[in-house]
């Protein structure tokens, strides 16, 4: 796999995982892509993805509810490391992408509650 490919699919997973369901941190690349098409084939969550491209925190927080499971583990530092790491892919600093994306994933999952696994991914 290469450094762009291992990038791509990272940055998938987690905004996936940011967007939708936070139990997609475990989706294996094949089940990422299926999961990125139907995310993407839903008007909301483009709105979503705006929310990444302003850099908005708040905006995102309120779309995928103040007291949801993802807005209580995805932090303001959290969100802003997913913003950085989606900067450095798209600058070409495919390392350092793949380096705070992986970060950022082991984050994520230490934080999971009990209740979700791998195997509701």
């Amino acid at each position: 796999m290469t450094i762009y490919q291992k990038v791509a699919i990272t940055m998938a997973v987690l905004t996936l995982a940011i967007s939708i369901n936070v139990s997609a941190i475990y989706a294996s690349p094949t089940e990422a892509e299926q999961m990125m098409t139907n995310f993407f084939q839903q008007e909301e969550q483009r709105d979503i993805l705006e929310a990444f491209e302003d850099n908005d925190y708040e905006k995102w927080k309120k779309m995928v509810g103040v007291n949801s499971k993802i807005a209580k583990i995805v932090t303001k530092e959290k969100f802003n490391a997913f913003i950085k790491a989606r900067a450095f892919a798209r600058q070409g600093r495919y390392e350092e992408a793949v380096k705070l994306a992986d970060e950022l994933k082991k984050e994520i999952q230490r934080d999971l509650p009990s209740g979700i696994s791998k195997n509701q991914a």
